[in-house]
């Protein structure tokens, strides 16, 4: 007589099999091992650029070597550990030291944006286990926020354009209560990374119906400075711009679309500033030169 097995019990039955060989495959050292591996590769060239920001160096093409090492080892750590993060969570691994859990967390840090959404069950387990530290979620958090053009709520992300000129990314106001709600007293001076503080520019608080424009001048023309650059909006109202080429402006979401007009030595170029679902923010790269206005987005 056959006996009949659904054939759900037989997937799961395999499923369960093929769980406990691989984490005997997975065993605690070569996890530590591979994770320590990954660490290096995301550490490296970012000590790189921060030691040139913390000399205060500007020329963009001294950045460049490190910034395309940093992608190439994101991009290869994406392809490496992400598959073992998937596995230390679905296998619920939690008795790792904690220098590895912060490798999981920078690897999903410095990943697109798809990437870090789909691990914030993980990431929010790490911090409720005590696997890593607030600050760290904290961190994450505003990096998804940021990556999808929305506030910061708690302000570690930060922008640096190529001049060396460092900007916060926009905050959701209230930010200091959300600070308090997580056992922190809020302070700047300990937020701010040090090689960002000599460059770092006011930062800009916004509600959900605000919409927050933030720029760079680069101005290549040969017979004029920042200072003859007029930046408008919408033909009227007139744009600051700081010595390092930085303006920022702040509008209700209701009033867009509005186009912003730059102007210098009689030429003019406009750009469009739309409205986007779920979006609080732009930020633009302007570059002047002898033959072109061209105006980007970061």
């Amino acid at each position: 007589m056959m006996i009949y097995i659904p054939k759900i019990i037989i997937l799961m039955v395999m499923l369960l099999n093929f769980n406990n060989v691989y984490s005997q495959m997975l065993n605690r050292e070569r996890i530590v091992s591979i994770l320590n591996e990954g660490h290096q590769m995301d550490q490296a060239p970012r000590y790189i650029i921060d030691s040139l920001m913390r000399a205060g160096e500007n020329d963009g093409n001294k950045y460049y070597e490190a910034i395309l090492k940093m992608n190439h080892n994101d991009s290869l750590n994406q392809k490496t550990i992400l598959p073992l993060i998937d596995s230390i969570y679905e296998l619920q691994i939690y008795d790792l030291d904690s220098t590895s859990y912060n490798t999981c967390w920078e690897i999903i840090q410095h990943s697109p944006n798809e990437v870090l959404s789909k691990y914030y069950d993980f990431v929010n387990n790490l911090l409720k286990k005590g696997l890593i530290p607030r600050s760290s979620y904290m961190a994450y958090i505003d990096r998804v926020e940021v990556e999808s053009s929305r506030p910061q709520l708690y302000g570690y992300q930060f922008h640096r354009f190529t001049n060396g000129a460092v900007t916060q990314y926009p905050l959701l106001k209230g930010y200091k209560k959300r600070w308090e709600k997580m056992g922190l007293e809020y302070s700047e001076n300990n937020l701010i990374p040090s090689e960002y503080k000599a460059n770092l520019k006011d930062k800009i608080c916004i509600d959900r119906k605000q919409f927050a424009i933030i720029g760079l001048i680069e101005n290549h023309f040969s017979d004029s400075d920042v200072n003859n650059i007029s930046i408008t909006i919408n033909g009227t109202n007139k744009i600051n711009i700081d010595s390092n080429g930085l303006f920022k402006m702040v509008v209700k979401k209701k009033d867009l679309p509005l186009v912003i007009y730059f102007t210098i030595a009689g030429r003019s170029k406009s750009f469009t500033v739309e409205k986007v679902q779920d979006k609080s923010f732009i930020m633009l790269n302007c570059i002047f030169s002898d033959n072109t206005i061209d105006i980007m987005k970061e």
